[in-house]
């Protein structure tokens, strides 16, 4: 009788030491800072955070965009896998994170009767293929695909030839208005797909680049 296919779980890797040691450390939670990246931006070097460095330009030549501030939920991911034959063999889908994102912040109208708030909202939902997505978070940890995190933590310069920071995105859920007691609220939500968890890097100086 011969043997179809190999049935082993793969190449074996070793488990991984824990984090930290005996003292127990934590972590403040908040996404402060939600990021649009143009998806066909590149860089030079990523940990240039000084005031005239590369963060600082695409700030000015908006390449970067900073959502207002406002507040991010993150809903646990979804598991999700098909199966692919008679004797239940499954495959794993890419992960499915849906983000709710709200903000209060709104304003006054133009002198011509446009309202800048609404524009905005219209604008990044029109051209939502052109963008991607990323998050800061109050400790200054910029989430950031597996690729940019070998850049970072190679040191500078720290780039990913040809590649946006940030993730691809879509809304499942437009921008749209909503009351928040007797606020106005504008709400909407992101579905992020990847096949590997978050990770995040620390870049020195750029949670104070954006306060």
């Amino acid at each position: 009788m011969s043997v179809i296919c190999s049935d082993t779980c793969g190449t074996i890797q070793d488990v991984p030491s824990v984090f930290g040691d005996c003292e127990l450390l934590t972590r403040d939670w908040g996404w402060a800072i939600p990021i649009l990246f143009k998806c066909n931006d590149t860089w030079t070097n990523i940990l240039d955070t000084a005031a005239d460095g590369e963060w600082a330009a695409g700030l000015t030549s908006g390449d970067i965009g900073v959502l207002p501030k406002g507040t991010v939920v993150w809903n646990a991911p979804s598991v999700t896998t098909i199966v692919v034959d008679g004797e239940g063999a499954e495959l794993a889908l890419p992960l499915e994170y849906i983000l709710d994102f709200s903000t209060l912040r709104t304003a006054e109208p133009l002198a011509n009767g446009s309202i800048p708030d609404y524009e905005y909202m219209a604008e990044i939902y029109a051209n939502r293929d052109s963008y991607k997505l990323s998050f800061i978070d109050k400790n200054g940890q910029l989430l950031v695909d597996d690729n940019w995190v070998a850049a970072v933590t190679g040191g500078a310069p720290a780039t990913v030839a040809g590649e946006s920071p940030g993730f691809d995105f879509s809304f499942t859920t437009p921008p749209n208005p909503q009351p928040n007691e007797t606020y106005f609220q504008w709400n909407m939500q992101f579905k992020i797909k990847k096949s590997t968890v978050f990770r995040a890097v620390f870049i020195d100086g750029l949670y104070a680049l954006f306060n």
